[in-house]
């Protein structure tokens, strides 16, 4: 046995579960996986906080797009980011092309999803208005109108 391995989970097997389970549409695996402060940045800036609030938007979403999946191209963890480049398939041809990601792992849990390409949508203000907040820049730091 390795003298060191510890129990903690890694964070790019953190990050592959999250994409098996929402490639599987497996909601209560997506929620399982997710910190209780989580935030969800889409390719706009804008965001939701909270795992209620991100799983409200995973199952809009899925209901939204039935044919959505994540194909995993290059994983790392770079400091506290795991970058993700990979291609989706969708039916809408907005959802479907080659994209990046950055998640964060906290303490063996999902704590920080955001895509990034040309062209996206504004899915948080889509799937969840009522939640929804827009983000200056890529870490989800709120505007200078909503602070």
């Amino acid at each position: 046995m390795p003298i060191f391995l510890t129990g903690k989970k890694k964070p790019v097997s953190i990050v592959r579960q999250y994409i098996a389970a929402l490639n599987a549409r497996d909601p209560d695996t997506i929620g399982a996986l997710l910190a209780e402060n989580c935030r969800f940045v889409d390719g706009t800036g804008g965001w939701v906080e909270g795992r209620d609030n991100a799983m409200a938007g995973t199952r809009a979403f899925l209901d939204l797009e039935t044919d959505f999946r994540i194909t995993e191209e290059d994983i790392v963890v770079r400091g506290d980011a795991v970058p993700v480049r990979g291609t989706t398939s969708a039916q809408n041809p907005q959802l479907a092309k080659g994209k990046l990601w950055r998640a964060k792992v906290e303490d063996g849990k999902l704590a920080f999803w955001q895509s990034y390409g040309a062209e996206s949508l504004p899915l948080a203000r889509i799937l969840l208005p009522e939640a929804a907040r827009i983000s200056d820049d890529a870490n989800g730091t709120l505007s200078a109108d909503q602070a």
